[in-house]
């Protein structure tokens, strides 16, 4: 079995297009990995949960919130999880 997606993936940029939606973009450092698992966790709590995933290669993603959230982002394959990327935490635009 292959070891888990080698990753050194820094989440560069959250940009804010709305109060209800960011642009997550990170640099994929990984070449083994099936997809990315992107965690968010409420501004007011310390525990992370998936939230989506996205396929490999992918370094780009809108997300819909209605509320404020932090990101983070993991590669994924057979053999497990990588470490999470940096975190994130959008204002929101009003």
């Amino acid at each position: 079995m292959r070891a888990a997606a080698t990753l050194f993936l820094l989440l560069a940029s959250c940009a804010p297009l709305t109060g209800a939606t960011v642009v997550l973009t990170w640099k994929d450092n990984s070449d083994n990995e099936r997809g990315f698992l992107i965690e968010r966790r409420a501004v007011s709590d310390s525990v992370y949960r998936p939230h989506l995933t996205v396929g490999r290669d992918s370094t780009r993603r809108r997300v819909s919130t209605n509320r404020s959230y932090c990101f983070r982002v993991r590669a994924y394959n057979p053999a497990g999880v990588s470490a999470p990327s940096n975190e994130v935490c959008p204002r929101r635009r009003r």
